[in-house]
């Protein structure tokens, strides 16, 4: 149940903005009083719900705000659909990737997509329901030390698909150590990898991280130990590059994949704060700071995948003018900038994309 987050107006955040989605998903069906004044309520099939109240200074909750948190970080409001594609026998990248970008974007105009949708859930490029009721909780007195940051931290990522990404990888990481910037990247683990590549990413301060065994969107779909047999095979280039993070193929992502995660990697980068990318359907852990749900493995999702307005019609030089709102966004109320692009030919590994992310990397270097 997806609801309307609505807050009184002295409870509101300065970096609240009002013409932004704000929706919050709701655990159950059944809802009771809440004694006092309420200061946030939920909109869901035309009903206004109570979600938290104060009397004599103390908070009350429709909910227990930890088992409300893990619930939406962890995604559970979401179904996850299996596409087709990762049931047949080939593999998807046998099309093209400029043929692949080319379909997907004929789907969308086939279903009446031609722009972004910015009020449907999940809020894209920003969905600042979660945020909002943390930071309403925070103010209350009610929790302390759920994840809030005084100050937004930079998080460069890239995610090389394709043997063709290689040839862009110097390129794009000289750049960014113009700017000051060192990178995470992530190679997929059976594809034909260019080891020099990456052992001078390394030489020059980056870190290399996994990016599943071999990019088919089939890996949570299989059993454990099989998730396990494929880790199991990259072993030996985990321990080369001392791999402590991980991002799931096409973001496809679930608890089954991290129970098994959490014992090969520190880290991972499989959520996205509002997700309208994975094949799977849309979703997003609403979250844009770091959190655990398992012991020992660290999630930290995505709030910038730089290329994903290029599905919906935007040129390159469009995508900064685009991101702008979200990152100052993030800024304002203190969420990470962890951007997501790939160096393969169809997506960032062309000039005309380097061209737009430098101007990325000299923007976020000013603020920085």
């Amino acid at each position: 149940m997806i609801a309307k987050i609505k807050v009184e107006p002295s409870y509101r955040p300065a970096w609240f903005l009002e013409d932004q989605p704000a929706h919050i998903p709701l655990p159950t069906k059944r809802f009771h009083e809440l004694p006092g004044e309420v200061i946030a309520w939920g909109i869901w099939e035309g009903k206004s719900v109570p979600l938290l109240s104060v009397e004599s200074g103390k908070l009350f909750s429709q909910y227990d705000w930890s088992e409300w948190k893990n619930y939406i970080l962890g995604e559970k409001y979401r179904d996850i659909i299996r596409p087709f594609y990762t049931r047949l026998p080939t593999h998807y990248h046998i099309v093209p990737g400029a043929l692949r970008n080319l379909a997907g974007r004929l789907l969308l105009s086939s279903q009446g997509v031609r722009t972004i949708p910015r009020h449907d859930f999940p809020g894209f490029p920003i969905e600042q329901g979660l945020e909002l009721l943390r930071y309403v909780y925070e103010q209350s007195g009610a929790v302390h030390g759920v994840g809030s940051s005084s100050s937004s931290q930079i998080i460069l990522t890239h995610d090389i698909d394709t043997k063709d990404g290689f040839k862009w990888v110097k390129r794009t990481a000289t750049l960014e150590m113009e700017y000051g910037f060192r990178s995470l990247w992530n190679v997929v683990g059976c594809s034909k990898i260019d080891y020099e590549v990456l052992d001078w990413l390394m030489e020059n301060g980056f870190e290399i991280g996994l990016h599943g065994y071999n990019h088919d969107n089939r890996l949570i779909f299989l059993a454990e130990e099989e998730i396990r047999n494929r880790l199991d095979r990259c072993v030996e280039l985990l321990n080369r590059y001392h791999m402590r993070s991980f991002r799931s193929p096409s973001w496809f992502r679930n608890e089954k994949l991290f129970k098994v995660l959490k014992d090969y990697f520190e880290f991972d980068y499989s959520y996205l704060d509002t997700d309208i990318i994975c094949p799977g359907g849309n979703g997003g852990c609403l979250w844009t700071r770091s959190f655990s749900l398992l012991s020992g493995l660290i999630h930290i999702p995505t709030t910038i995948p730089f290329e994903t307005p290029l599905w919906f019609r935007y040129a390159p030089e469009q995508l900064l003018e685009f991101w702008m709102p979200k990152i100052k966004w993030l800024m304002s109320c203190g969420g990470n900038i962890v951007v997501n692009t790939h160096p393969d030919p169809h997506y960032s590994g062309n000039d005309r994309m380097l061209t737009v992310y430098e101007e990325l990397l000299s923007f976020l270097k000013n603020r920085s």
